[in-house]
């Protein structure tokens, strides 16, 4: 395989989360350092879209006419709140709040939601997948992918996990990010979970 094509293939993004400062919007940040860095494309994840139903707020007719000010030409994903793992009610609430999410990216012209998984706890991996089936049904219609990303401490992080959400999730519309760090620190061997 020809390494310059494949390198080329790669998008480098640039999220929100990468730009936190105390006291300082992230967003703004972002859209002040990033195309100075060489990006061209940003994610939009931070406090402002793990906070439950807060993304309802954000007006995305702004954000896009920042975005071409500025010269980024594409958001790559939009962060959501994480699905709580105490009960099958919330898990469902969750559901709710993340489909917000997904809305807010199409509004963006962005095709992915990122999904880290709420608190890890016994019995915690069923309500995650009873919370994923409720939101798979509220954007079955929308071009968005769902991207379940390990997170330390989350009921979304082992080889497990991801064997068992897989199973449970058959669909296309659900696909994972690969955060080596998370996985790293998990004690995942990511290389092996990505080759399968």
């Amino acid at each position: 395989m020809d390494r310059e094509k494949t390198m080329a293939d790669l998008t480098l993004s640039c999220t929100t989360c990468a730009l936190r400062g105390r006291g300082r919007d992230e967003i703004e940040e972002t859209f002040r350092y990033a195309p100075k860095a060489g990006y061209t494309q940003w994610g939009l994840g931070g406090p402002f879209t793990w906070e439950p139903g807060l993304i309802q707020w954000l007006d995305a007719g702004k954000i896009l006419k920042r975005m071409e000010e500025v010269g980024l030409d594409a958001l790559t994903e939009v962060w959501t709140p994480p699905i709580p793992t105490g009960n099958r009610e919330a898990a469902e609430q969750g559901a709710k709040h993340v489909a917000m999410s997904a809305q807010a990216a199409v509004d963006l012209g962005c095709g992915r939601i990122v999904q880290t998984g709420g608190e890890r706890r016994e019995g915690g991996l069923d309500q995650t997948v009873e919370g994923l089936l409720r939101l798979l049904e509220r954007i079955q219609e929308l071009p968005v992918r769902v991207c379940l990303e390990p997170h330390m401490g989350s009921q979304i992080l082992t080889r497990e996990d991801f064997d068992a959400l897989m199973a449970k999730l058959d669909t296309e519309q659900v696909g994972i990010t690969v955060d080596t760090g998370h996985f790293h620190a998990g004690g995942v061997d990511w290389m092996s979970l990505i080759r399968e």
